[in-house]
């Protein structure tokens, strides 16, 4: 390898000439010499100040980029719009390289990027040493699923998702996971291990010529990660050696894994505003910020009962089955918390929560849209009209309750005023 690459020097680095390597703390690395660098970027510069450019110029730049990636970190996935542009220009043009174009918008994004990394290129370790984090994951028709260190996480496909190709599943699968399990990372180096060797090249080429759909879902993972200094590598896993991210993606969504209406909730958001929404995924978060059952993409924390609810201004739609758990949590936190329920008077909890009132309730007219799945189906209960939610306002400070409750000692139910949302 080295022998045709070029000379080796001796020194404290073992350099080679071409794109360069260089062996460091037992380690290679590959980099750029700066006349290499420097010619590219200078070819990058004349195309975007010229009012045209041929194609012979493009296929040239291409040329350059093909043989600089590999001594650049992150460079693979920042020529795949240039490929695409001359891909289709060059079809059109019966493939004559004399013909001249004007770049498109995504075109000069791509050299842009060249111009402005090229200088500050880095060394680009050659041979991976072992991952920081190694991450499973796998996509069926319901959902995808993933595990790392044992830890395992889900997630349901939405409606739009659900209408994608297998290997575009797969794809999101693994950027899905790689954002639950290192959110709060940077610069270290994931291996992910898929069932799919369409999605496994499409990580580590940074693309692809074939699919565009494909490449935008690479790309997106690319620029998280580069976003970041993390360094990724996919890796090709029989579906039988993965069965833990299989089951996970096969599991289907939770009994609580459903969406109050966007505009029953702007409605409440104008009322009492929040700022965390506390049970939530992806794909029914009503707020920016929000915190979920498992590891997911986006989420600002892990298991809503592990955060301190004081003073984080929290909306709480919970699963049924933890509408105690969470009034216990407001009372002993003395959080202020938007509630969302059903009216079930007979519920053991429902005269804490009837102590825990700092304003009026509001009931939610009843509708078959009212709540929604991933798939945009109507809740079994709100189809047949039996399911009455309402929205609370909740303090577990004391004082606050007393004064609400002072305040209306004289009124009786039909004189409060609206009641319904």
């Amino acid at each position: 390898f080295f022998d045709k690459l070029g000379e080796i020097r001796a020194g404290p680095y073992s350099k080679v000439g071409i794109s360069g390597a260089r062996n460091r703390l037992g380690s290679i690395v590959l980099c750029l010499t700066q006349r290499q660098g420097n010619g590219s970027q200078e070819m990058c510069e004349t195309a975007l100040a010229a009012r045209s450019t041929s194609l012979r110029e493009v296929a040239s730049l291409m040329g350059n980029f093909t043989w600089a990636i590999p001594a650049i970190p992150f460079a693979q996935s920042h020529y795949r719009r240039l490929q695409r542009f001359y891909i289709r220009l060059a079809q059109a043009a019966n493939f004559n390289l004399k013909s001249r174009c004007l770049l498109s918008e995504e075109a000069r994004k791509d050299l842009e990027w060249w111009v402005n990394n090229l200088s500050k290129a880095q060394d680009k370790v050659f041979f991976p040493n072992t991952p920081d984090l190694e991450i499973y994951t796998d996509a069926s028709l319901s959902g995808w699923g993933a595990c790392c260190n044992e830890v395992k996480t889900r997630g349901s496909w939405t409606l739009s998702d659900s209408r994608k190709h297998t290997n575009e599943l797969e794809l999101l699968a693994a950027y899905f996971a790689v954002q639950a399990f290192a959110a709060v990372s940077k610069k270290i180096s994931i291996r992910v291990y898929l069932d799919n060797s369409t999605a496994v090249a499409y990580i580590n080429h940074g693309g692809g010529s074939r699919s565009q759909a494909l490449t935008e879902i690479s790309s997106q993972l690319t620029t998280w990660c580069e976003d970041r200094s993390i360094s990724l590598e996919a890796v090709h896993l029989a579906g039988k050696l993965n069965s833990i991210a299989d089951a996970e993606s096969r599991a289907g969504p939770d009994s609580g894994d459903w969406k109050l209406d966007p505009l029953v909730f702007n409605r409440i958001q104008d009322l009492w505003p929040s700022v965390v929404d506390a049970f939530a995924t992806p794909w029914n978060a009503q707020l920016p910020s929000f915190i979920s059952w498992h590891p997911q993409p986006g989420a600002m924390a892990t298991n809503a009962f592990s955060v301190n609810w004081e003073g984080l201004f929290v909306y709480c739609f919970p699963p049924f089955a933890l509408i105690f758990k969470c009034l216990d949590k407001i009372r002993r936190e003395k959080a202020l918390v938007v509630f969302v329920c059903p009216v079930w008077i007979g519920q053991p909890w429902f005269p804490l929560l009837l102590e825990l009132s700092c304003d009026v309730p509001r009931l939610l007219v009843p509708s078959q849209s009212l709540l929604k799945s991933a798939l945009d189906e109507d809740h079994p209960l709100t189809q047949t009209g039996a399911l009455h939610l309402a929205v609370w306002r909740l303090s577990g400070d004391s004082i606050l309750n007393e004064a609400f409750r002072r305040q209306w000692l004289n009124y009786s139910w039909p004189e409060i005023g609206p009641t319904h949302m």
